[in-house]
């Protein structure tokens, strides 16, 4: 299974993780460079505020198109695009 780990690369090449990994053992990565630092214009405060994803959590576990089997939602959903 891939996960994504925000990471900032210095001029020199070194990767520093902005959040902690934990790994069972040694594992194999491949970095995609998305641009300099600063290129990206932050769309919300909030996403400036804190670059952790947790603040995301049950955010939207009150919103009505979110009601009912999730398995029965994510059908319906795919089912929009086909």
């Amino acid at each position: 299974m891939m996960h994504s780990y925000e990471a900032e690369i210095d001029v020199e090449g070194h990767v520093r993780l902005l959040e902690p990994v934990r790994l069972h053992g040694p594992c194999r990565a491949v970095v995609t460079v998305l641009g300099p630092l600063g290129s990206e214009k932050i769309a919300s405060d909030a996403m400036a505020s804190s670059p952790d994803w947790r603040r995301f959590v049950g955010i939207m576990k009150e919103s009505p198109h979110f009601n009912g089997d999730p398995v029965s939602i994510q059908k319906a959903m795919r089912d929009e695009w086909g």
